[in-house]
């Protein structure tokens, strides 16, 4: 690998950084949400929570993409390991093992 790919590649790390992020906050909230539709919470928490999801989404991937593919490729890989992780995350703690 020469220096220059190298640094291509930790160049978008912050991307990848920020998506990791994102997907955490943004998964924990949908959680929260399903918890609460489950619980027979109102429509009106449910859909503020909606709401800011979509509204965390546009805020981090729309510069991105602005900025372009790279970034944005690389911010939507760090979603998606977020996903896994949290996914992970919440099968240990509803089944009671911890984190």
């Amino acid at each position: 690998m020469t220096d220059t790919t190298l640094a291509a590649i930790l160049g978008f790390l912050p991307y990848l950084g920020a998506g990791l992020a994102l997907g955490v906050v943004y998964f924990l909230v949908l959680y929260k949400s399903v918890r609460l539709h489950t619980a027979d919470a109102s429509a009106g928490r449910m859909i503020g929570l909606f709401l800011l999801r979509v509204a965390l989404a546009l805020a981090v991937f729309y510069p991105f993409a602005r900025i372009g593919a790279g970034p944005l490729l690389a911010a939507l890989v760090g979603f998606m390991i977020a996903r896994f992780a949290v996914q992970g995350f919440i099968r240990r703690l509803e089944r009671g093992t911890g984190a």
